[in-house]
């Protein structure tokens, strides 16, 4: 079924299916608000060293870490990963499909938009670590929990993508524009507010920071076709 938009442009997703992608974005931007505060967190605590933390997880000093790496981090920290959950996580903080993560994209992952805190890292001493040495056991703590939210917190919102892409009239690209509702090709921080604010969202006003934050690849603060 068809609707009218509230802009008078004829609207190709029905209102329930418009309801489900709003439903879906709002746990997007809530995914990303529990791991800013898992990131500020781990920031918090005085031993930890975003470089320091690599080679930890880094064993073999292969300056990349793999799926394995992250499982046997998590392992020896009591927590329990499906390798395909890691391997999702690796994929979505790598600047290229590839089944490694980078110390630049590691850092992406583990560093927090605090910046009081981030000048604070900089001041920070590099710990060299042994093969088994393990970091202060605070850093340990926080470290695994971040990785484990963003597991648990992934796998959440592919229940929520499946029942988006279970509606009769999903589609890749009547989704896109049901937000970039003018066809400009990109999707702007004013086109989620009001997207979201027609979902009944309008109140949560951080919505599209975190949602773009999130999904925003190439760091233009907007968000095209292949990245939405």
């Amino acid at each position: 079924v068809s609707t009218q938009s509230t802009w008078g442009l004829e609207q190709m997703l029905s209102s329930y299916t418009e309801e489900r992608l709003a439903t879906l974005l709002k746990a997007i931007a809530d995914h990303e608000k529990m791991l800013d505060n898992c990131r500020k967190k781990l920031a918090e605590e005085i031993f930890f060293e975003p470089f320091s933390a690599f080679m930890r997880i880094d064993r073999l000093n292969k300056h990349t870490i793999y799926m394995l790496d992250l499982k046997d981090f998590l392992k020896e920290n009591g927590i329990f990963a499906p390798s395909e959950d890691l391997n999702k996580i690796i994929k979505f903080y790598s600047t290229y499909p590839k089944s490694e993560l980078t110390f630049s994209e590691f850092n992406k992952m583990v560093m927090t938009n605090d910046s009081f805190l981030q000048r604070e890292i900089k001041f920070r001493h590099i710990n060299s670590l042994s093969p088994y040495e393990k970091l202060n056991y605070r850093v340990e703590r926080e470290l695994s929990n971040l990785i484990n939210a963003e597991v648990e917190g992934n796998n959440k919102l592919e229940i929520k993508k499946s029942s988006l892409n279970a509606r009769y009239d999903f589609n890749t690209y009547d989704v896109f524009h049901a937000i970039d509702w003018e066809y400009k090709g990109k999707i702007t921080h004013s086109d989620l507010r009001m997207f979201m604010k027609k979902a009944g969202y309008g109140w949560e006003y951080e919505l599209p920071d975190l949602i773009i934050k999130r999904l925003d690849r190439d760091g233009d603060g907007k968000l095209s076709y292949s990245e939405f």
